[in-house]
C-alpha cells in the first residue's frame, strides 16, 4: 500500500510517503523552496518522495491530505452569518476552499503533467486534528492512550480529547472556534511585539526572564472552565468578530493582529518589534506562560477521568512548547507521556498517511519512530563535487571527526553536516551548529557569527543517553528534543552555554541505535574533555534549516562559523590553518 499524506495550504506545508507501513521520505516544503513555515502545495517535498521511492503520483493507491474544510464548516458558516460584519466574502472564502479540496486531484494533475485515473489514487482528506493524534498514537507503540490535541483552529477545531485502541481513535471532545489555546498564546505573542509566524518559541524563552506577576489577570483571558475545558474571554479578541485573517495561499502564512482594544486599556500600550524589552514584558511573558501550562494540566486532568489509563498522547502545535512539556511531566495524573515528535503542521503529513495505514487500512505490521531522519541525504562524493565546483579547499579523510571534536574543545564553532535531514523543527546532529558547551560566552559568540538570535533565547544540547541522568534531574530519553530539564546544581558550573536562566536545559539524548555517526563525536569529545555534551543548534541563518551541501556550504561561506564538516570532509578557515 503507498500512501502519501500531505500538510497542504497550511503553515509548515509537508508530505510524507509510507510504503506498506514503511517511512519512505518525509520532509517539510520550506527546505526546498527555502521560506521558513512555507504554506501552499508542498510540490517540492511530493516529488523529493516519489524520487527518493521512484515512483510517480499515478502509482500511489491514496493521497491524503490532513486538511478537510469540510468539517465544522457548519459551525463556522453560523459564525460567519451571526458574527462578522464582513460576511459575504468570508462565506465565499470558506465556500471556495471546500470546493478547492474537493478538486485536490486535478490540482496534482496540473502540476505534475499527469493524467490520473478516476480512482487512481484515491483522494481522501482527515481532520487536522486527527491527523495530528494520528501521528501521535500510532507511533507511540501503545495500545491503548488517553488523547489531547492542542493546536490554533486546524479546520476550525483547536483541542480534541480522546482515546486510541488498537486501530481505532474515538475523539470524545471538542474545543472549536473561536475558543483556542494557542491563538491566546498568540494574540499575547503579537501584543509584545512578536508578530511573526512561529515566534511562540522566543516569548517561552523570553517568559523565562521574567516573573508570572500578571497570572491573574492572563487567567481571565483564557479561563479553566469547571467542565475541564476552557474559554476565552474574546472580549480581548478580534478574531470572532473579523475572522482569523491567515493567509495560507502563498508561500509565507501571515496573520493578521487578533489583540483588541481592551488589550491595550488593560495593559497599555503594545510593545513594537523595535522597541527594547522591558521587565512588564518579561512578566507578561512569565504569566502567559504560567496560565499555558495550568491550562494545560487542567485538559489532562479531563482526560485522565475520562479515560483513566497509564498512558497519554500529546500532540498539536502546543506541544512545540518544551517549557510546558517539563511541567506537564510533573503534574499530569498520567505516569507514561509520549509526544509527537513533529509536533509542528508538518507532523500531520505523516499523521494523515498513518490514519489512512491503519485506521482504514487496518495494517497490523509493527511501527515505531525511533529516528525522524527522513529527509535528503548526500555522501562525500556529492559534498566534493560541489566543493570543487566552487574552487574551496577541504580535506577528506578518515579522521574528521576527532578532528572535529579538537576543534570544538577548542571552542571553535563548526557545521555539522551529515546522513538524511531532519524532518521536523529541530536539528538531531544531521543539519547542526555545534559548539562547546562549557563557556559561558559561547551563545553570544554563535549569536554574533552566526545565529543573531534575541540574546535572551537559549540553545539547546545533545548529550549521550547513558550521561544524561548525571547531567539533568529527572532525565528520560529525548531522542526529538522535545524536552527541558532541569540542570543539575553541580553541573550549572560545567555546561553555562546551554543552561537557561532559569537553570533549565532542552535536551537532545544520543544513543547508538538512532544515530551512531554524531554519537562518535560527542564521544570523541567527552574523552577530550570530560564533557558528554555539545552545545546544539540548527544549521541555518535566519532561514529554514540548510538541505543540500550548496545550501551548507553557503551557509558556512557567508556566515563566521570556524569549519564545517560534511560526511567525511573538512572544510576550515583560513585562519586555523
Amino acid at each position: 500500500m503507498k500512501i502519501l499524506g500531505l500538510n497542504a495550504y497550511h503553515a509548515d506545508a509537508a508530505a510524507c510517503l509510507l510504503i506498506d507501513g514503511k517511512i519512505i521520505a518525509a520532509a517539510e516544503e520550506e527546505r526546498f523552496n527555502r521560506v521558513k513555515h512555507s504554506a501552499g502545495l508542498p510540490k517540492n517535498a511530493i516529488r523529493y518522495c516519489l524520487k527518493e521511492a521512484r515512483l510517480d503520483l499515478k502509482d500511489l493507491d491514496t493521497v491524503v491530505v490532513a486538511h478537510d474544510p469540510a468539517a465544522n464548516v457548519t459551525d463556522e458558516i453560523f459564525q460567519i452569518l451571526t458574527g462578522r460584519p464582513s460576511y459575504p466574502p468570508r462565506l465565499r472564502e470558506k465556500l471556495d476552499a471546500v470546493v478547492r479540496f474537493k478538486d485536490i486531484k486535478k490540482i496534482l494533475e496540473e502540476e505534475f503533467y499527469v493524467s490520473l485515473e478516476k480512482d487512481a489514487p484515491k483522494i481522501q482528506s482527515v481532520e487536522h486534528l486527527i491527523a495530528h493524534l494520528a501521528g501521535g498514537f500510532f507511533g507511540s507503540g501503545f495500545e491503548e492512550a488517553a488523547l489531547l490535541a492542542v493546536d490554533g483552529l486546524g479546520d476550525l477545531c483547536s483541542t480534541m480529547l480522546g482515546v486510541g485502541k488498537g486501530h481505532d481513535i474515538t475523539i470524545d471532545t471538542k474545543i472549536q472556534y473561536p475558543h483556542s489555546i494557542a491563538v491566546f498564546y498568540q494574540m499575547v505573542s503579537q501584543y509584545l511585539g512578536f508578530d511573526a509566524f512561529g515566534d511562540g518559541g522566543k516569548v517561552m524563552g523570553l517568559a523565562a526572564c521574567g516573573e508570572p506577576t500578571l497570572t491573574d489577570q492572563m487567567i481571565e483571558i483564557c479561563r479553566p472552565q469547571e467542565d475541564g475545558l476552557f474559554e476565552l474571554d474574546l472580549a480581548y479578541f478580534t478574531h470572532h468578530r473579523r475572522g482569523l485573517d491567515m493567509s495560507w495561499d502563498g508561500p509565507v502564512p501571515v496573520l493578521e493582529k487578533i489583540y483588541s482594544e481592551k488589550m491595550l486599556d488593560e495593559f497599555g500600550a503594545p510593545r513594537r518589534k523595535s522597541e527594547p524589552i522591558e521587565k512588564r514584558h518579561q512578566d507578561m511573558a512569565a504569566s502567559l506562560q504560567r496560565v499555558l501550562e495550568m491550562n494545560l494540566i487542567h485538559l489532562l486532568k479531563k482526560a485522565h477521568q475520562a479515560h483513566p489509563t497509564e498512558r497519554v498522547v500529546l500532540a498539536g502545535g502546543t506541544t512545540t512548547n518544551c517549557v510546558a512539556l517539563s511541567k506537564i511531566r510533573e503534574q499530569s495524573p498520567f505516569t507514561d507521556i509520549y509526544i509527537q515528535p513533529v509536533p509542528s503542521d508538518a507532523g500531520t503529513a505523516l499523521g494523515a498517511a498513518l490514519w489512512v495505514d491503519r485506521c482504514q487500512e487496518k495494517n497490523q505490521s509493527p511501527f515505531s519512530l525511533p529516528h525522524v531522519y527522513f529527509g535528503p541525504g548526500f555522501d562525500s562524493e556529492d559534498v566534493e563535487a560541489e566543493l570543487k565546483s566552487r574552487k574551496q579547499p577541504y580535506y577528506r579523510g578518515d579522521d574528521v571527526i576527532e578532528q572535529a571534536a579538537t576543534l570544538l574543545a577548542e571552542g571553535r564553532v563548526i557545521g555539522w553536516f551529515q546522513g538524511r535531514m531532519e524532518y521536523g523543527p529541530r536539528a538531531l546532529g544531521n543539519r547542526s551548529l555545534l559548539a562547546d558547551p562549557r563557556s559561558p560566552e559561547m551563545p553570544r559568540m554563535v549569536n554574533r557569527r552566526v545565529k543573531y538570535r534575541d540574546e535572551f533565547r537559549p540553545f539547546g544540547a545533545s548529550i549521550l543517553l547513558e550521561f544524561a541522568k548525571e547531567y539533568f534531574d529527572d532525565a528520560h530519553p529525548s531522542p526529538f528534543m522535545l524536552d527541558c530539564f532541569r540542570v543539575r546544581k553541580d553541573r550549572l558550573r560545567e555546561i553555562p552555554a546551554v543552561t537557561h536562566v532559569d537553570g533549565s536545559c532542552r535536551a537532545h539524548t544520543v544513543d547508538e541505535e538512532s544515530n551512531p555517526r554524531y554519537r562518535q563525536l560527542l564521544l570523541a569529545f567527552y574523552k577530550l574533555t570530560g564533557v558528554p555534551l555539545l552545545l546544539n543548534t540548527s544549521l541555518n541563518e535566519n532561514e529554514p534549516i540548510v538541505c543540500t551541501p550548496d545550501e551548507a556550504i553557503h551557509c558556512y561561506r557567508t556566515t563566521r562559523m570556524d569549519a564545517i564538516v560534511m560526511e567525511d570532509v573538512l572544510v576550515k578557515s583560513a585562519r586555523l590553518s
